[in-house]
Protein backbone atom coordinates (compact mmCIF):
# COMPACT_ATOMS: atom_id res chain seq x y z
CA UNK A 1 0.00 0.00 0.00
CA UNK A 2 2.82 2.39 0.90
CA UNK A 3 4.60 1.60 -2.33
CA UNK A 4 1.49 2.38 -4.33
CA UNK A 5 0.98 5.71 -2.53
CA UNK A 6 4.59 6.70 -3.01
CA UNK A 7 4.30 5.99 -6.76
CA UNK A 8 1.15 8.16 -7.02
CA UNK A 9 2.79 10.96 -5.07
CA UNK A 10 5.85 10.84 -7.31
CA UNK A 11 3.68 11.05 -10.43
CA UNK A 12 1.69 14.01 -9.06
CA UNK A 13 4.89 15.91 -8.26
CA UNK A 14 6.28 15.23 -11.73
CA UNK A 15 3.13 16.51 -13.43
CA UNK A 16 3.08 19.65 -11.24
CA UNK A 17 6.74 20.39 -12.09
CA UNK A 18 6.07 19.86 -15.79
CA UNK A 19 3.14 22.31 -15.76
CA UNK A 20 5.16 25.01 -13.98
CA UNK A 21 8.15 25.22 -16.34
CA UNK A 22 8.11 27.53 -19.33
CA UNK A 23 7.20 26.35 -22.83
CA UNK A 24 10.69 26.99 -24.29
CA UNK A 25 12.39 25.14 -21.47
CA UNK A 26 9.91 22.29 -21.92
CA UNK A 27 10.84 22.07 -25.60
CA UNK A 28 14.51 22.05 -24.71
CA UNK A 29 13.94 19.20 -22.27
CA UNK A 30 12.02 17.21 -24.92
CA UNK A 31 14.79 17.79 -27.50
CA UNK A 32 17.44 16.71 -25.03
CA UNK A 33 15.57 13.56 -24.13
CA UNK A 34 15.08 12.72 -27.80
CA UNK A 35 18.79 13.13 -28.55
CA UNK A 36 19.74 10.98 -25.58
CA UNK A 37 17.12 8.41 -26.56
CA UNK A 38 18.30 8.19 -30.17
CA UNK A 39 21.98 8.10 -29.21
CA UNK A 40 21.38 5.55 -26.51
CA UNK A 41 19.17 3.47 -28.76
CA UNK A 42 21.71 3.49 -31.60
CA UNK A 43 24.54 2.62 -29.24
CA UNK A 44 22.49 -0.15 -27.68
CA UNK A 45 21.44 -1.52 -31.05
CA UNK A 46 25.04 -1.43 -32.31
CA UNK A 47 26.25 -3.31 -29.24
CA UNK A 48 23.40 -5.81 -29.65
CA UNK A 49 24.18 -6.29 -33.35
CA UNK A 50 27.88 -6.88 -32.71
CA UNK A 51 27.04 -9.42 -30.01
CA UNK A 52 24.56 -11.23 -32.26
CA UNK A 53 26.95 -11.41 -35.23
CA UNK A 54 29.92 -12.51 -33.11
CA UNK A 55 27.90 -15.34 -31.63
CA UNK A 56 26.57 -16.33 -35.06
CA UNK A 57 30.08 -16.39 -36.56
CA UNK A 58 31.26 -18.70 -33.77
CA UNK A 59 28.33 -21.05 -34.41
CA UNK A 60 28.92 -20.94 -38.17
CA UNK A 61 32.55 -21.89 -37.66
CA UNK A 62 31.54 -24.84 -35.47
CA UNK A 63 28.98 -26.00 -38.05
CA UNK A 64 31.50 -25.71 -40.88
CA UNK A 65 33.88 -28.01 -39.02
CA UNK A 66 31.22 -30.76 -39.12
CA UNK A 67 30.35 -29.88 -42.73
CA UNK A 68 33.98 -30.17 -43.88
CA UNK A 69 34.34 -33.52 -42.12
CA UNK A 70 31.30 -34.82 -43.97
CA UNK A 71 32.49 -33.37 -47.29
CA UNK A 72 35.96 -34.87 -46.96
CA UNK A 73 34.48 -38.26 -46.19
CA UNK A 74 32.12 -38.08 -49.19
CA UNK A 75 34.85 -37.31 -51.75
CA UNK A 76 37.26 -39.99 -50.57
CA UNK A 77 37.12 -43.64 -51.65
CA UNK A 78 35.46 -45.56 -48.84
CA UNK A 79 34.16 -48.91 -47.73
CA UNK A 80 30.47 -49.58 -47.08
CA UNK A 81 31.02 -48.92 -43.39
CA UNK A 82 32.78 -45.62 -44.10
CA UNK A 83 29.93 -44.58 -46.42
CA UNK A 84 27.51 -45.20 -43.57
CA UNK A 85 29.66 -43.06 -41.30
CA UNK A 86 29.67 -40.36 -43.98
CA UNK A 87 25.85 -40.34 -44.07
CA UNK A 88 25.84 -39.96 -40.30
CA UNK A 89 28.15 -36.96 -40.64
CA UNK A 90 25.77 -35.32 -43.11
CA UNK A 91 22.94 -35.84 -40.65
CA UNK A 92 25.08 -34.22 -37.96
CA UNK A 93 25.80 -31.29 -40.28
CA UNK A 94 22.12 -30.88 -41.07
CA UNK A 95 21.17 -30.81 -37.39
CA UNK A 96 24.05 -28.47 -36.53
CA UNK A 97 23.02 -25.87 -39.12
CA UNK A 98 19.34 -26.25 -38.22
CA UNK A 99 19.97 -25.59 -34.53
CA UNK A 100 22.35 -22.74 -35.32
CA UNK A 101 19.72 -21.07 -37.50
CA UNK A 102 17.14 -21.36 -34.73
CA UNK A 103 19.59 -19.72 -32.33
CA UNK A 104 20.63 -16.93 -34.72
CA UNK A 105 17.53 -16.04 -36.74
CA UNK A 106 18.28 -12.30 -36.39
CA UNK A 107 21.85 -12.59 -37.62
CA UNK A 108 23.06 -11.64 -41.10
CA UNK A 109 24.31 -15.22 -41.36
CA UNK A 110 20.84 -16.70 -40.81
CA UNK A 111 20.15 -17.40 -44.54
CA UNK A 112 23.50 -19.12 -44.91
CA UNK A 113 22.77 -21.52 -42.05
CA UNK A 114 19.70 -22.53 -44.08
CA UNK A 115 21.69 -22.79 -47.33
CA UNK A 116 24.23 -25.16 -45.80
CA UNK A 117 21.50 -27.15 -44.08
CA UNK A 118 19.94 -27.51 -47.52
CA UNK A 119 23.24 -28.79 -48.89
CA UNK A 120 23.47 -31.37 -46.10
CA UNK A 121 19.97 -32.54 -47.00
CA UNK A 122 21.01 -32.86 -50.67
CA UNK A 123 23.88 -35.13 -49.69
CA UNK A 124 21.34 -37.34 -47.92
CA UNK A 125 19.22 -37.57 -51.06
CA UNK A 126 16.42 -35.44 -49.62
CA UNK A 127 16.02 -33.22 -52.67
CA UNK A 128 12.47 -31.87 -52.10
CA UNK A 129 13.30 -30.80 -48.54
CA UNK A 130 16.60 -29.32 -49.69
CA UNK A 131 14.96 -27.25 -52.43
CA UNK A 132 12.27 -25.98 -50.08
CA UNK A 133 14.90 -24.87 -47.58
CA UNK A 134 17.03 -23.32 -50.33
CA UNK A 135 14.01 -21.31 -51.51
CA UNK A 136 13.66 -19.90 -48.00
CA UNK A 137 17.37 -19.09 -47.82
CA UNK A 138 17.29 -17.26 -51.18
CA UNK A 139 14.29 -15.19 -50.12
CA UNK A 140 16.02 -14.25 -46.87
CA UNK A 141 19.29 -13.37 -48.62
CA UNK A 142 17.37 -10.81 -50.67
CA UNK A 143 17.68 -9.60 -54.25
CA UNK A 144 20.31 -6.94 -53.49
CA UNK A 145 22.89 -9.40 -52.22
CA UNK A 146 25.38 -10.76 -54.79
CA UNK A 147 24.96 -14.16 -53.13
CA UNK A 148 21.36 -14.21 -54.32
CA UNK A 149 22.50 -15.09 -57.84
CA UNK A 150 24.97 -17.69 -56.59
CA UNK A 151 22.33 -19.66 -54.74
CA UNK A 152 19.83 -19.27 -57.56
CA UNK A 153 22.42 -20.90 -59.83
CA UNK A 154 22.76 -23.72 -57.34
CA UNK A 155 18.98 -24.15 -57.17
CA UNK A 156 18.80 -24.20 -60.98
CA UNK A 157 21.44 -26.92 -61.20
CA UNK A 158 19.57 -29.06 -58.67
CA UNK A 159 16.39 -28.60 -60.67
CA UNK A 160 18.12 -29.48 -63.95
CA UNK A 161 19.18 -32.79 -62.42
CA UNK A 162 15.49 -33.54 -61.82
CA UNK A 163 13.57 -34.28 -65.02
CA UNK A 164 10.30 -32.93 -63.61
CA UNK A 165 11.94 -29.63 -62.62
CA UNK A 166 14.42 -29.31 -65.49
CA UNK A 167 12.54 -26.62 -67.38
CA UNK A 168 12.42 -24.47 -64.23
CA UNK A 169 16.17 -24.75 -63.83
CA UNK A 170 16.87 -23.83 -67.44
CA UNK A 171 14.52 -20.85 -67.25
CA UNK A 172 16.35 -19.68 -64.13
CA UNK A 173 19.74 -19.87 -65.83
CA UNK A 174 18.41 -18.05 -68.90
CA UNK A 175 17.05 -15.33 -66.65
CA UNK A 176 20.32 -15.05 -64.72
CA UNK A 177 22.27 -14.90 -67.99
CA UNK A 178 20.54 -11.63 -68.82
CA UNK A 179 20.64 -9.96 -65.41
CA UNK A 180 23.08 -7.06 -65.32
CA UNK A 181 23.62 -7.29 -61.57
CA UNK A 182 24.54 -10.96 -61.67
CA UNK A 183 28.09 -11.10 -60.27
CA UNK A 184 28.27 -14.77 -61.26
CA UNK A 185 27.28 -14.38 -64.88
CA UNK A 186 30.41 -16.23 -66.04
CA UNK A 187 29.41 -19.23 -63.91
CA UNK A 188 25.88 -19.00 -65.26
CA UNK A 189 27.07 -19.09 -68.87
CA UNK A 190 29.41 -21.99 -68.22
CA UNK A 191 26.74 -24.21 -66.67
CA UNK A 192 24.13 -23.25 -69.23
CA UNK A 193 26.55 -24.18 -72.03
CA UNK A 194 27.45 -27.37 -70.17
CA UNK A 195 23.82 -28.44 -70.16
CA UNK A 196 23.50 -28.09 -73.92
CA UNK A 197 26.85 -29.82 -74.38
CA UNK A 198 25.65 -32.77 -72.29
CA UNK A 199 22.51 -32.94 -74.47
CA UNK A 200 24.74 -33.05 -77.57
CA UNK A 201 23.43 -29.68 -78.77
CA UNK A 202 26.97 -28.60 -79.56
CA UNK A 203 26.11 -25.53 -81.63
CA UNK A 204 24.05 -24.05 -78.80
CA UNK A 205 26.75 -24.90 -76.27
CA UNK A 206 29.46 -23.26 -78.42
CA UNK A 207 27.31 -20.15 -78.89
CA UNK A 208 26.84 -19.71 -75.14
CA UNK A 209 30.46 -20.45 -74.36
CA UNK A 210 31.56 -17.98 -77.03
CA UNK A 211 29.59 -15.31 -75.18
CA UNK A 212 31.38 -16.39 -72.01
CA UNK A 213 34.77 -16.09 -73.72
CA UNK A 214 33.94 -12.74 -75.30
CA UNK A 215 32.77 -11.16 -72.03
CA UNK A 216 35.10 -12.73 -69.49
CA UNK A 217 38.18 -13.93 -71.36
CA UNK A 218 41.12 -12.64 -73.35
CA UNK A 219 43.38 -14.02 -76.08
CA UNK A 220 46.09 -14.83 -73.54
CA UNK A 221 45.85 -16.41 -70.12
CA UNK A 222 46.06 -13.90 -67.29
CA UNK A 223 44.72 -12.98 -63.87
CA UNK A 224 41.72 -11.26 -65.42
CA UNK A 225 40.49 -14.39 -67.17
CA UNK A 226 37.50 -16.08 -65.55
CA UNK A 227 38.23 -19.67 -64.48
CA UNK A 228 34.96 -20.62 -66.16
CA UNK A 229 36.38 -19.39 -69.47
CA UNK A 230 39.35 -21.69 -69.01
CA UNK A 231 37.07 -24.65 -68.29
CA UNK A 232 34.94 -23.97 -71.35
CA UNK A 233 38.05 -23.67 -73.52
CA UNK A 234 39.35 -26.94 -72.11
CA UNK A 235 36.15 -28.77 -73.05
CA UNK A 236 36.09 -27.21 -76.51
CA UNK A 237 39.79 -27.89 -77.05
CA UNK A 238 39.45 -31.53 -76.08
CA UNK A 239 36.62 -32.01 -78.56
CA UNK A 240 37.90 -30.17 -81.62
Amino acid sequence: MKVKSFYKSMMRNTVAWWQDISTMYRLAVVAGLLVLGVAGGYGGYRWYKITVETSAQKSFSDCMYVYKEALNRSIQPSTQEQEKQGKNLWEEAEIAFKLAYQQHTHSDLAPFFLAFQSDALMHQGKTPEALELLDTAINKIGKKSPYNALYRIKRALIQIDNEALRSNGLQELEKLKNEKNNKFKDMTLFYLGSYFWSMNDLDQARSIWQQLIDEFGTDTEGPGVSPWVNQAKAVLGNNE
